[in-house]
């Protein structure tokens, strides 16, 4: 199915998804994010998901947000809602229904040529670092991959702005670049963040 055709389907309120995709979960502050999986939707009504981690320590306040913001990938482009967690299934599994959406947004985060690289980098963020690997780049962009643990997870929020370190081949100086996290992914033992730059990186080819 095109994009274009996924575009005409959100208009008319239909979240085209598939049973098992990844979505994400932000609390209308930012104050927290966690990964949750699509189960169904009753179109219209509501949509059901699965719980993020930890789900019992932050429920009173995913039920107290104002909004959620729901996002998900779809054939490599990232769409997101505002939501509401409307009710708590307890039995016979732990379930989340969430307000329809009344419309989908997709994101167009990639407005530049993104390479593919194996490159090692150093991430602050909150008076903390970490070292992780970028593993594709654009002018605007890139999305990193860092080795999880509760105390990164818990500092990596949507929209925080972060700094990045690394040498970039082909060119002398160690390159120092200010960013926002745009997406937060997590993969077993691994966080997978999407960064956008404050600024357009010209060292990165393709170059006019």
């Amino acid at each position: 199915m095109s994009n274009k055709n996924i575009e005409l389907l959100d208009k008319r309120n239909k979240i085209y998804v598939k049973t098992g995709l990844e979505m994400s979960l932000t609390a209308g502050d930012s104050s927290f994010c966690g990964n949750c999986t699509y189960v169904g939707q009753i179109r219209d009504q509501y949509i059901v998901v699965t719980p993020p981690p930890d789900f019992p320590a932050i429920e009173n306040k995913l039920l107290q947000a104002d909004q959620i913001m729901v996002r998900y990938l779809f054939e490599r482009d990232i769409f997101e809602f505002p939501s509401k967690l409307m009710e708590v299934q307890h039995s016979p599994l732990t379930l989340l229904i969430l307000q329809f959406p009344v419309s989908v947004e997709k994101k167009e985060l990639r407005s530049q040529k993104r390479i593919n690289c194996f490159i090692s980098a150093k991430l602050e963020i909150n008076d903390e670092t970490q070292d992780g690997i970028i593993k594709d780049i654009s002018k605007s962009g890139c999305r990193c991959v860092f080795e999880n643990s509760g105390k990164l997870e818990k500092a990596l929020r949507i929209d925080d702005q972060i700094a990045l370190a690394f040498g970039f081949p082909g060119i002398f100086d160690r390159q120092e670049v200010m960013g926002k996290i745009k997406d937060i992914r997590k993969k077993e033992s691994r966080l997978d963040v999407g960064i956008e730059f404050e600024r357009v990186a010209w060292w990165v080819p393709p170059y006019d």
